[in-house]
């Protein structure tokens, strides 16, 4: 079977402990899962859903762990159905679209990297999927004590700033420095 032979293989397949998300006989699921999909994957996968959890990506939240992973093996990382750029701008059309017709990207958006500024299940953040604030999310790759940058950002000093997304926008813009259109 070419999954088994897979790059990542879920352990339980490989192992051949089927029962472990599925029923032998009978069901009255898809597949002969034994419970709701979101059920099954957190019996092991139990911190998938963090309980401080501020927001849920919309198909983990709805048990959907499909529709981002291969439930048997795959050759991409974590099992995911595709790689992680092309997998997110399935959902993500208007972030895909932008990237696609803007002249200005952020590198990161622009490679597909999107785990490098957002987390995929649940974040503890208010206002998205990011892996801390967003002033820190820019910081780690944006020196915040570059001269240049201060210069930049004298009527605005960074250190005041509860967010860089209030001038800027975070995938692609036709502007210099991913500005937004007011500036």
């Amino acid at each position: 079977d070419g999954q088994r032979k897979s790059k990542n293989t879920h352990f339980p397949f490989a192992e051949g402990m089927c029962v472990q998300c599925h029923t032998p006989h009978t069901g009255n699921r898809a597949f002969l899962i034994k419970a709701d999909m979101k059920d099954v994957c957190t019996e092991c996968h139990s911190d998938i859903i963090k309980d401080n959890a501020k927001r849920i990506h919309d198909p983990v939240g709805k048990g959907q762990c499909n529709s981002c992973h291969q439930p048997h093996g795959s050759a991409n990382e974590k099992m995911l159905v595709k790689p992680v750029g092309e997998l997110c701008f399935n959902c993500h059309t208007d972030i895909r679209e932008g990237l696609e017709k803007d002249s200005v990207k952020h590198v990161p958006a622009a490679s597909g990297d999107c785990l490098i500024c957002h987390v995929p299940h649940t974040s503890d953040q208010d206002n998205g999927l990011f892996n801390g604030p967003i002033v820190e999310v820019c910081r780690q790759c944006h020196d915040l004590e570059d001269a240049s940058l201060k210069s930049a950002h004298a009527s605005l000093p960074m250190d005041q700033a509860k967010s860089c997304s209030v001038c800027h926008k975070p995938h692609s813009s036709n502007n210099k420095k991913l500005l937004k259109n007011f500036m």
